[in-house]
């Protein structure tokens, strides 16, 4: 497949209002004990990615970046604390071991109007696969992939690497951190 690396990056306009429905959606499909707010970031993250991969066009427009516990939308912090700010999620903070998780809870059902058929697909799909999974398991398995390998710490993760998240040898990575099966991503 030809990449076009001419597109812009980020191939479409950031829609917040989306971003915030995004977030409303796994809150309803895959919230559990398991869903703080780290794992709620990465499954917008395979929102976004899945779907450029799949249709050329992410979700929510959203600009990602490499952080230490995976990819994050910049956009994503101000989103949840402006739905907590708002009374649309009650968040819910849960003593884990050393660190506290923030836990949320919607306030209001999803628009499901501002998505189209592929979209909604898309997150279905990510909420499923991802539901029963750990943060630990989450942020593993978005370590493994290519849009994470190949950027450096706080940079910017441009969408067209969605499109070697299951062919690390275009990177020409060393075999030790590309071929990773799934029980080596999950193996913590």
């Amino acid at each position: 497949m030809a990449i076009n690396r001419s597109r812009p990056a980020y191939n479409r306009e950031f829609n917040r209002q989306k971003l915030e429905q995004v977030l409303l959606f796994f809150l309803h499909r895959a919230n559990n004990p398991l869903l703080g707010k780290t794992k709620l970031m990465k499954l917008v993250y395979f929102a976004d990615f899945d779907h450029f991969e799949e249709y050329e066009t992410s979700i929510t427009g959203a600009r990602y970046r490499k952080l230490p516990q995976g990819p994050v939308p910049d956009e994503g912090m101000d989103a949840i604390s402006n739905l907590e700010h708002n009374g649309r999620v009650s968040r819910t903070d849960i003593q884990k071991g050393s660190y506290i998780q923030h836990q949320y809870t919607p306030n209001e059902e999803v628009d499901l109007s501002l998505f189209s058929p592929t979209e909604i697909a898309v997150l279905e799909k990510v909420a499923a696969r991802w539901r029963e999974h750990s943060t630990e398991q989450i942020v593993s398995a978005t370590h493994g992939e290519a849009p994470w390998v190949a950027v450096g710490m706080h940079r910017e993760i441009p969408y067209y690497l969605a499109h070697y998240r299951n062919n690390f040898g275009a990177l020409e990575l060393d075999e030790d951190e590309a071929l990773l099966d799934e029980d080596e991503v999950f193996a913590r």
